[in-house]
């Protein structure tokens, strides 16, 4: 008989396990919609985990995402998770201020951007939270 799942992380990691080669997402990219698998998926986990570990992040650190909905934001979540991590999701057109109020409060580790051009604007937001 089967283990039974009960864990989100378990639930990932048996799907790649069960699924391998089958799509598991499907993404717009270029106006077109390109397929991903379960194994190419969980690569790209596993290489962001092991960033995350190597940027500190451990059992019940905070693990911030602001990103928009994409193939990257569910890279970024399932790989924040499988590092011990509890991830922060935040929606993109938060004001600095709020920002910058919810990193401190939720005594974020790492912030993941969706684009290297936000990076200016976090400065000033990460500065004040220090």
């Amino acid at each position: 008989m089967a283990e039974r799942t009960t864990t989100l992380n378990q639930l990932v990691l048996n799907s790649i396990e069960q699924y391998g080669d089958r799509t598991c997402f499907q993404y717009k990219r270029n106006r077109r919609f390109e397929a991903i698998s379960y194994r190419q998926f969980f690569e790209l986990v596993l290489r962001l985990v092991r960033f995350f570990q190597d940027k500190g992040v451990a059992h019940g650190e905070r693990v911030a995402i602001l990103a928009s909905n994409s193939l990257e934001w569910m890279v970024s979540y399932v790989a924040g998770l499988l590092a011990g991590g509890i991830v922060v999701p935040l929606p993109v057109a938060l004001a600095p201020n709020l920002l910058r109020f919810i990193l401190r409060d939720a005594g974020v580790r790492l912030l993941v951007l969706q684009r290297a051009s936000e990076l200016t604007s976090m400065a000033t937001c990460a500065v004040s939270i220090a």
